[in-house]
């Protein structure tokens, strides 16, 4: 990236780029611009000369320097006559001396893979790409076409020539060590390396055969016939120009019995060139073109465009001008993708080859606009209609694309152009939606509106990689310069040019598409299996079939290095999908590691490829009627086995019995699957193993009793029991919004001229919370073009989605781990996505307590998925300002803000990098090892509700009832309530008025209507007009979206009032109003609300509360460490100890000696409450800093540490309590239940006092 400040012409900028761009490459300027080197060419050989260049073509690093070794290659061929063999200086020399003039100045970095592969009926072939863009996307439609031709001679013809030069290549790319997808060197080399220098003898072998080596490929010499280079046309070169060469049409030299692939990267351009020669010469350009155009619509409609649809019906039309088409989908609520497909004509194609210029853009301008014109009168007829952009694509055999089109008049369009590979691979990318093009065109015009313009050569591709590469941004904010863009000025950005090769492989690699060979000999098309977050999932050799098998189901490979193992499911017809997709998946995990065991380890498998087929004799439509399971060798019983070796074909037969088998808290049904799989293997290879040699097979699949894909359990909870909704995904916050809103924020409240940085907590609180407030003004505003109920509704329905999500990751957290070899791998990506999940959670939840205010009744429009992710970034950044102010305040943060010349506000990351990062990582950890552990309740029935009041203290009950009007009993039937009109409704949220929730009643249990009202009353969050103006009796704490435990939030509150009518509007979430009542039971008998919000019933048992949890987690410690050889008290006063005098510094909650080693500890016992926000950490942070505290007083570790000195310096009273005869070095010691931040903050007070965990007491 470069970074300039001006005042850029952008008319002088694009004739500058397109006069580079111009520049001549015909050989005949070459020979005059290289005098030297054509002299000294002279007197070598010219076919060990482009031997010498030729194998230099296979070396990786030199990638982006194929233009010059292919000037080379071409000048040796028109300039050498003699029969020398040109030593390593010679070559070193002559790569130099391109570096200057024409050449030089036209070599630019790569922009795609080194090594592309091409998926034929006769299997793979690597090609190297060259200098063409996308060669080997536009070689695979040419191939592709080709198959598709009638089986007559001519064309028997045309495909074996065609094959022997692909053969050729592939075999020049093995022996060069070359694999499908390899990228290359990122820039140019000025010289030759020494180190590839010193490989050129073994460079020319890559490319150089004997006529016996082409024989033993099955090659015939008559095949490569028509891309054999004449030495007699030797000089009609002079006349060509780079890129449409004789040589680039015949790269084979072959002399006497040599056969030299002289340009390994001009196998895709002489492939092409031939096949269109030949359709020409036959009079067939317009078949050929309407073949190519149904190759086109096939590819597209086998992909999802930009993410999104697949199948799309696309059927080219021809017109006068040209052939195009145009298919129009709605991305998002009012908002509409029109996506034209345009074919080169392949006008002037005879002349100027592919090196040519596609103009059929715009000669048929007038074309694409009608189809503009009329799919954007079709989208407007939708009602929500907001905004929509025509995306032009266009389509051909890899010439260049000139064309410009105007802008609909109708602000509300905009056009954006992609080329077919381009569009390709954008789609295949993991992660991009159509609505990431709508985000990155307002991204850029965000930027523009900043003053700053953004040159980017090529194209949307690599603008959507460059953002991808920067995490949603389109600047890189932390490499600009402070004064980069100053006030009123202009400034340009020099987008990484090379971004779009990166993003190349990496989509070429994650799906890897290619063919393999099945069981019956045939060539099946295959891709990457990509449905895990995992990524040791990803490196796994596992694809899928691209077409379904007689059973309708896509068949899977394990692609191992000498075989494919394929695996084949068959259900009933009457199957039902998601279970039998439940099958599937479970069918595709253990192929993989069946696969990976027995493949090195079953010598006497049969060669070749072999399949495992499955078939499931239960319908699935439900589960067994038994929820009883049945043991490991009833599990087997139920499975038989055939194993085919002339087929090489194992069969399961899996009976009904099996299903039971789910029902296990061990793996049971999936163990017993891999089994029996094992044995019909070990048949199928004719190994005898005994027992044990079997059972270690099953185990080195099945690592451990956790390890299962399919899980069967109980409905515990309302939302388990909804199947409404269940198909539609989560939206979470896109980075491409939370990066977008950064953008300009920091200047919207502060002059250039004041600076770019604020120090201070002053200056710093005042400055965030301005722009907190700002964004608070600017959310509200936002909101009110929203009608409130639909986009309550969304918003619930959106939280709902996420909670499904995470109970399924919390229940299969066992699972997860157990199936992937790398653990704390495993554990990172549940705690990554647990964290997307609580940004939803945390941002939605806050959203509707502001829609409520916010929102009009009825009059606004209707939210997309874009406007959700939108709203909930807005959200997600106040709660992170306003944090950050906190943090600040509290002193765990640098009184720092910086902001950058873009706006971007800065703060010094240390304390979320070193504290606040890893502290939620630990506290993950150790919420999904709960997970783990809990495994087995998902598969108990629930137990009865009646016991409830029983676990409570009839204080607690009393204090409850006084908060919220009712019981314990009284909420869980209120609840039953709610959720059997929910159960029976089949819906996650319900709209309800109040009146129908004042009569209770769930089986012969009715609910007084006094009491109900009193519940609704104490649970509904009240309509108000002003989102900063709090009721009566509330605090704005209340309210203040950054902060927890607010008694104005739809977890205390979750009946959410939506009118003011006399019998007002509900809009309930059941699953919503049960974790809420579970997150204000428990915080309520915990003590951890403030004691500013309780009732005095409430402020009794909580100071109770309080006081037991800390002598209940004292007692637990002593009897940890007694377990653990130590002696140990809790709760010894210092009184004690040594003497009365001593005793206002309390207690010292455990003592712990041992004699034999004469230690002593002295231990804090602390149970804290999780701690969520930036400023609970901080104020956490603030109490055990040993330190005195503004108002005078120590601070809680400050406490402890006075009273460890008081003990030091009275080491005999300790002496004689103890009974010591020596005297001990007491250990000051602070023990935590649970991950707290102060943990990844002790390092300035490690040497004053040891920090632990509960969990780790093994360790004193």
């Amino acid at each position: 990236m470069n970074v300039t400040e001006h005042e850029p012409n952008i008319e002088d900028f694009m004739a500058a780029a397109m006069a580079a761009g111009m520049q001549s490459a015909e050989i005949q300027n070459l020979l005059a611009a290289y005098p030297t080197l054509v002299s000294e060419l002279a007197g070598y050989d010219p076919c060990k000369l482009a031997a010498t260049f030729g194998g230099l073509l296979t070396v990786p690093d030199l990638q982006s320097n194929c233009l010059r070794l292919e000037a080379l290659c071409h000048l040796a061929l028109l300039c050498a006559h003699g029969n020398r063999n040109p030593n390593i200086k010679a070559v070193e020399r002559w790569f130099a001396a391109l570096d200057d003039g024409p050449i030089g100045r036209m070599e630019d970095p790569a922009e795609d893979v080194f090594v592309t592969s091409i998926a034929t009926e006769r299997g793979n072939f690597c090609v190297i790409e060259g200098i063409w863009e996308s060669a080997g996307f536009f070689l695979q439609r040419f191939l592709n076409v080709l198959g598709k031709m009638p089986a007559t001679a001519a064309y028997e013809d045309i495909r074996e020539a065609v094959y022997g030069l692909l053969t050729l290549s592939d075999v020049v790319c093995g022996r060069a060590g070359l694999v499908r997808w390899q990228m290359g060197g990122a820039v140019p080399h000025s010289t030759l390396p020494p180190r590839i220098a010193g490989t050129i003898r073994k460079s020319q072998a890559h490319v150089s055969f004997t006529e016996e080596e082409i024989a033993k490929l099955g090659i015939s010499l008559d095949q490569l016939t028509e891309f054999v280079f004449r030495p007699r046309e030797r000089g009609a070169l002079a006349g060509d120009e780079i890129g449409h060469t004789l040589l680039e049409r015949r790269p084979v030299l072959w002399r006497n019995k040599d056969v030299c692939l002289a340009l390994p990267t001009g196998v895709s351009a002489a492939i092409r060139r031939y096949i269109l020669e030949r359709m020409e010469a036959a009079g067939l350009r317009e078949a050929f073109l309407g073949a190519l155009s149904e190759e086109y619509a096939t590819t597209f409609a086998q992909i999802p465009l930009l993410g999104g649809r697949m199948h799309a019906p696309i059927r080219f039309q021809r017109t006068p001008t040209g052939m195009a088409t145009a298919v129009m989908t709605r991305v998002d609520m009012g908002r509409h993708l029109i996506f034209v497909f345009v074919m080169d004509t392949l006008e002037d194609v005879e002349t100027t080859g592919i090196a040519g210029m596609n103009d059929s853009l715009g000669r048929m301008e007038d074309v694409v606009a009608h189809l503009i014109a009329d799919a954007a009168e079709t989208a407007q007829q939708d009602v929500d209609f907001q905004e929509g952009i025509a995306l032009i694509v266009s389509c051909g055999i890899g010439r260049g694309v000139a064309a410009g089109f105007q802008r609909p008049n109708d602000p509300r369009w905009r056009l954006a152009f992609l080329s077919a590979p381009d569009l390709v691979t954008l789609s295949w990318t993991v992660g991009f939606k159509p609505l990431n093009l709508f985000r990155l065109l307002d991204a850029q015009n965000q930027i523009a509106g900043q003053g700053v313009y953004l040159q980017n050569v090529n194209g949307l591709l690599n603008m959507a990689a460059w953002q991808r590469e920067l995490r949603g941004h389109l600047v890189p904010h932390e490499r600009i310069p402070d004064g980069f863009l100053a006030q009123g000025a202009e400034a340009m950005i020099i987008v990484d040019q090379t971004a779009l090769k990166s993003l190349r492989q990496e989509v070429a690699v994650t799906w890897d598409a290619h063919v393999a060979l099945d069981i019956a000999g045939a060539w099946i098309h295959v891709r990457k299996l990509t449905d895990s977050l995992f990524e040791e999932d990803a490196a796994r050799p596992l694809y899928i079939g691209e077409q379904p098998l007689e059973s309708g189901w896509l068949p899977a490979a394990f692609i191992a290095s000498g075989r494919s193992w394929w695996c084949e499911m068959v259900v009933p017809d009457d199957a039902t999908l998601p279970m039998a997709h439940a099958r599937w998946q479970m069918l595709t995990v253990w192929l993989a590691r069946i696969a990976a065991v027995l493949d090195g380890r079953l010598p006497g498998l049969p060669p070749g490829a072999i399949l495992w087929r499955v078939e499931f004799e239960a319908n699935l439509s439900h589960g067994p009627e038994s929820k009883t399971g049945i043991g490991f060798e009833d599990a087997k019983q139920a499975i038989t086995i055939a194993a085919d070796r002339p087929a090489r074909t194992v069969g399961l037969r899996v009976g009904w019995a099996f299903e039971a088998a789910h029902f296990n808290v061990e793996n049971i049904a999936e163990r017993a699957l891999v089994a029996r799989a094992v044995d019909g293997f070990l048949e199928l290879a004719g190994s005898a193993l005994t027992v044990d040699e079997r059972t270690d097979l099953v185990t080195a699949i099945v690592p451990d009793v956790h390890a299962r894909q399919t899980h069967v359990f109980l409905g515990r909870s309302f939302r388990d029991h909804i199947q409404e909704d269940r198909g539609n995904s989560v939206v979470l916050i896109s980075e491409d919004d939370a990066a977008a809103l950064r953008l300009g924020l920091g200047w919207r409240l502060r002059d250039r001229k004041e600076g770019c940085d604020l120090y201070g907590k002053g200056d710093c609180g005042v400055f965030l919370n301005a722009v907190t407030r700002m964004l608070e003004e600017e959310l509200l505003s936002e909101l009110a073009t929203f009608d409130r109920a639909p986009l309550i509704e969304d918003l619930l329905r959106n939280h709902e989605r996420a909670c499904i999500d995470r109970d399924r990751w919390s229940r299969t957290a066992a699972a997860a781990v157990a199936l992937h070899d790398d653990k704390q791998a495993a554990f990172n990506t549940i705690a990554e996505h647990e964290g997307r999940l609580n940004a939803v959670f945390q941002s939605t939840r806050i959203l509707i307590e502001v829609a409520q205010c916010a929102c009009p009744p009825n009059g606004g429009r209707k939210a997309g998925k874009l406007d959700l992710s939108r709203l909930m970034a807005k959200m997600s950044q106040i709660v992170h300002l306003g944090g950050w102010s906190d943090a600040i305040r509290h002193d765990a943060m640098e009184a720092r803000v910086h902001i950058n010349p873009l706006g971007d506000i800065q703060v010094n990351h240390d304390f979320i990098d070193t504290v606040i990062d890893p502290f939620g990582r630990a506290a993950a950890d150790v919420r999904t090892k709960h997970a783990i552990g809990s495994y087995a309740r998902h598969l108990e029935d629930i137990p009865s509700p009646k016991a409830m009041a029983e676990a409570f203290e009839v204080e607690f009950q009393e204090a409850l009832r006084e908060e919220l009007g009712v019981g314990i009993d009284e909420m869980r039937l209120f609840l039953d309530f709610l959720q059997n009109i929910g159960m029976k409704e089949n819906r996650l949220v319900l709209t309800i008025p109040r009146s129908a929730l004042l009569d209770p009643k769930v089986g012969d249990e009715p609910l007084p209507p006094e009491i109900a009202a009193a519940f609704v009353a104490a649970l509904t969050l009240p309509l108000r007009d002003d989102w900063h103006t709090v009721p009566a009796g509330y605090e704005d704490r209340d309210r203040q979206p950054w902060r927890y435990r607010r008694r104005l939030s739809v977890l205390r509150k979750p009946f959410i009032q939506i009118d003011d009518k006399p019998d007002p509007t509900l809009m309930i979430a059941p699953g919503l109003a049960h974790d809420g009542m579970v997150y204000t039971i428990g915080n309520y008998y915990r003590g951890d609300f403030p004691q500013g919000q309780l009732k005095p019933k409430m402020k009794s048992w909580r100071g109770k509360a309080s006081a037991k949890r800390g002598t209940d987690f004292n007692t637990e410690v002593a009897e940890r460490l007694r377990a653990l050889g130590w002696q140990a008290d809790p709760d010894v006063n210092m009184s004690a100890i040594l003497g009365s005098a001593f005793k206002p510094l309390g207690d010292i909650d455990v003592l712990a000696w041992n004699p034999q080693s004469g230690r002593v500890l002295l231990i804090e016992c602390k149970d804290l409450k999780y701690s969520k926000t930036l400023g609970e950490i901080a104020e956490q942070l603030a109490d055990f800093n040993g330190e005195v505290r503004e108002n005078g007083k120590p601070d809680d570790l400050l406490k402890h540490l006075n009273r460890i000195d008081a003990i030091r310096n009275n080491l005999p009273d300790l002496i004689r309590l103890l009974k010591f005869t020596v005297a001990p070095a007491p250990e000051g010691q602070i023990v935590f239940r649970n991950p707290v931040p102060m943990q990844f903050a002790w390092e300035r007070l490690k040497e004053r006092i040891s920090l632990h965990l509960f969990d780790g007491l093994n360790e004193l």
